[in-house]
């Protein structure tokens, strides 16, 4: 049985909100990093601290994490944690390719 228009529309979005809550945040992030190395400079230096970086990261997942548990409070529990094991997994990977990608683009790091 499918279901209506609205409620995939629903479901699509209830998938996304965790990812949008965890790129906007990150982008914000960055953009703060670039910009206050570029007020210093030099890409290599400045910028927001490694801990507080990272800590941001974490806080940010943590965040992401717990809009994907709320939004999908009612899905059965099997299809919960499939999705749930799935987005963490790929957003990690994602995560990893972001960040390597910013810190080579923006000249941070190079090989």
């Amino acid at each position: 049985m499918n279901a209506p228009p609205a409620t995939k529309r629903a479901s699509i979005a209830r998938v996304l909100l965790p990812w949008t809550v965890f790129a906007v945040g990150w982008a914000v992030e960055s953009r703060i990093d670039l910009s206050l190395r570029m007020a210093d400079g030099d890409v290599r230096s400045g910028g927001l601290e490694r801990e507080l970086w990272f800590s941001l990261h974490i806080v940010l997942a943590i965040i992401a994490f717990a809009v994907a548990v709320w939004s999908q409070r009612r899905w059965s529990i099997g299809l919960r944690m499939l999705v749930l094991v799935g987005q963490c997994a790929l957003g990690f990977v994602l995560y990893v390719l972001a960040c390597l990608g910013y810190g080579i683009a923006s000249g941070i790091d190079h090989f």
